[in-house]
């Protein structure tokens, strides 16, 4: 079947991006949404499938103000989507810091649950230009967030761990062999598994 988003919310700048899918669940990410409330860019809209037949759940975004740019990446694993915010500014520094944010659903009810993000980075590193999220067990899952660009670094990949306890971050992981600056490494990102892949266009 097909999939829209709603008429009042489908202007020509509100081109959908990204897409996740996992079981029922269908993510579709809208990073020049501007419907929401003034000064709100950006929204990921969930899918759910009944049968054949795919109805919107939710329009999820974050309270405004939101620079544009959010959802610009989208993973979903049961009841938890991951939203790529490369443009977000968690520190109060300079934009183009980046996060991802977190939101979980309960009981057909979803709500932001919290951002991820990692300090201490250079200037305008982009975190969450990618991301990618697999379930490992009911409560657990492993994300991987992209960090295509730092400086003069060739980017890089920030695995993160959902356990009983929330979201601890695991390692950093860099090309083999350092990479290039202007590699792009992370600048897109695929995981099933124990295998993981990660796209390098400017390598």
């Amino acid at each position: 079947g097909e999939v829209a988003i709603p008429p009042n919310q489908h202007q020509p700048k509100n081109r959908t991006g990204a897409v996740a899918i996992h079981g029922d669940t269908l993510v579709v990410a809208a990073p020049r949404d501007d419907s929401g409330p003034s000064g709100q860019v950006g929204a990921a809209y969930v899918f759910r499938r009944t049968g054949t037949v795919w109805s919107q759940e939710a329009r999820l975004a974050k309270p405004p103000p939101s620079a544009e740019g959010f959802a610009t990446s989208v993973a979903v694993g049961g009841d938890v989507v991951l939203v790529g915010h490369p443009t977000d500014n968690p520190f109060g520094g300079g934009s183009d810091y980046g996060s991802v944010h977190v939101f979980v659903r309960d009981a057909g009810v979803w709500a932001l649950d919290q951002s991820l993000t990692v300090p201490g980075l250079n200037q305008k590193p982009r975190l969450g230009e990618s991301v990618a999220f697999e379930r490992t067990g009911p409560d657990s899952g492993l994300a991987l967030i992209g960090k295509p660009t730092n400086g003069g670094n060739p980017g890089s990949i920030f695995a993160f761990e959902l356990g009983a306890g929330g979201w601890t971050q695991l390692a950093e992981f860099a090309p083999a062999g350092g990479g290039q600056s202007g590699d792009l490494f992370g600048q897109s990102l695929a995981l099933q598994g124990d295998t993981a892949l990660a796209g390098a266009p400017g390598h």
